[in-house]
């Protein structure tokens, strides 16, 4: 089974075989967006719930942990959109659970990872950036660079939002470096945003317009509606602060 990243998407593949209604469920659980959080989402995606449980409790039936353990990782997520985080962390640790038996690394960090992301979610950013630190080392240990980046991205966000600004600001300054190397548009813009957010709370306001700018193009870039109104908001509350000084 191999977790397959691109940008903030995520996909679990398999070579194993399963029904059609199981893979039409798969399907549509493969398109989950991560990170969204509105009704459509969650309307989208509500049809292959049950599915994905059926496939869960048949393929632990036959012994086939590890179509098991990909249903577990969808299940989580579909969870996570809904809310859902206890429910999400414990379906994404028994996949990992399972996964380790199995040998699967890199899938394993993974399972690490959005057991971190709903900390992030949920704003419990000590608990966030000591997961992700260690998904991180595990990302390491595999060589996994995208998965490395992405970690030290949100550990300098989780950073951030414990006002640590310092320790943050080189965190995502070498994440930036990395999703550039990688052409990771959504890292890069993400990472700009960040480190724009920490200039502006050190008082470093034009330095912050540039990076929060940067961040709004190439979300513009992406038609990403969302993230470009939030740089709109941080590029407005810059431009506020400056005209009071």
């Amino acid at each position: 089974m191999e977790i397959e990243r691109s940008g903030s998407s995520h996909i679990l593949s398999s070579n194993g075989v399963h029904t059609i209604r199981h893979s039409q469920a798969f399907s549509v659980a493969c398109r989950l967006p991560h990170g969204i959080r509105h009704d459509y989402s969650r309307t989208r995606h509500k049809a292959s719930q049950p599915l994905l449980k059926e496939a869960l409790s048949e393929y632990k039936k036959i012994g086939n942990y590890k179509l098991a353990a990909q249903c577990q990782f969808l299940l989580g997520n579909i969870l996570a959109i809904q809310g859902h985080h206890d429910k999400a962390q414990s379906l994404f640790q028994e996949a990992r659970t399972s996964l380790i038996d199995f040998g699967a690394t890199e899938d394993t960090a993974w399972c690490l990872w959005e057991i971190a992301q709903s900390f992030y979610l949920q704003r419990k950013y000590k608990p966030a950036c000591a997961a992700f630190t260690q998904a991180r080392s595990e990302f390491e240990d595999v060589n996994s660079r995208r998965g490395s980046a992405s970690c030290l991205m949100f550990i300098g966000a989780s950073l951030r939002n414990q006002g640590q600004d310092e320790e943050a600001q080189s965190a995502l300054e070498e994440a930036l470096t990395e999703m550039t190397e990688m052409g990771n548009h959504t890292g890069v813009a993400r990472c700009f945003r960040e480190l724009g957010r920490i200039l502006a709370h050190k008082g470093e306001h034009s330095v912050a317009l540039t990076k929060l700018k940067q961040a709004h193009t190439i979300y513009t870039q992406l038609g990403d509606i969302s993230w470009i109104a939030r740089c709109e908001r941080d590029i407005k509350n810059v431009n506020v602060a400056v005209s009071e000084e």
